[in-house]
């Protein structure tokens, strides 16, 4: 991740900041949190980004938003506008060209990314485990400001992991 140099006054913004959670209830109550958090700063709605990296988490994640009454703008395909006064939730796959002052990273736990499901051969776990990286590394190159990376479970991704100092874990 090489030098990395965050602080309120770095270049760079904020340092990465990571959470753990015992239960996907709990995860799911941060990620409102820290949505409404960001709004109460004073960001934009429109600046902030909730992104995961499965349509089945998209879809929890959009029922705790709701839940909330937190507005939100579901990002999918050829739709790439955040609807006024609410927030972006999108998968990794759909958020490649977008930026956005705050973003809020879903799911870098190791039992789901990399996702093995279904791989049978070592190759296919090596294509797998370099394209979930590719996945990861959009999401987490997508904020300006202020990045959260949320996991559900004992441990956070491999590449949560490999970020080092460069990522302060909380929780």
């Amino acid at each position: 991740w090489g030098d990395f140099a965050g602080g309120p006054n770095a270049r760079d913004g904020e340092r990465p900041v990571g959470y753990g959670f015992h239960t996907e209830a709990s995860m799911f109550a941060q990620v409102g949190d820290l949505v409404a958090g960001a709004i109460a700063k004073g960001t934009a709605p429109k600046e902030v980004a909730v992104i995961v990296f499965d349509e089945d988490l998209l879809q929890r994640v959009q029922s705790e938003l709701d839940r909330r009454k937190l507005k939100h703008t579901t990002i999918a395909g050829s739709a790439r506008r955040v609807s006024r006064g609410s927030v972006a939730l999108v998968t990794a796959k759909h958020v490649k060209g977008m930026q956005f002052d705050t973003c809020i990273v879903v799911g870098a736990d190791r039992d789901h990314l990399p996702d093995f499901d279904g791989v049978k051969t070592d190759y296919q776990r090596e294509v797998k485990r370099e394209d979930d990286l590719r996945l990861f590394l959009v999401a987490v190159s997508r904020c300006k400001k202020d990045l959260f990376l949320l996991w559900n479970g004992s441990e956070p991704s491999e590449f949560v992991r490999a970020m080092g100092t460069a990522i302060e874990i909380r929780g």
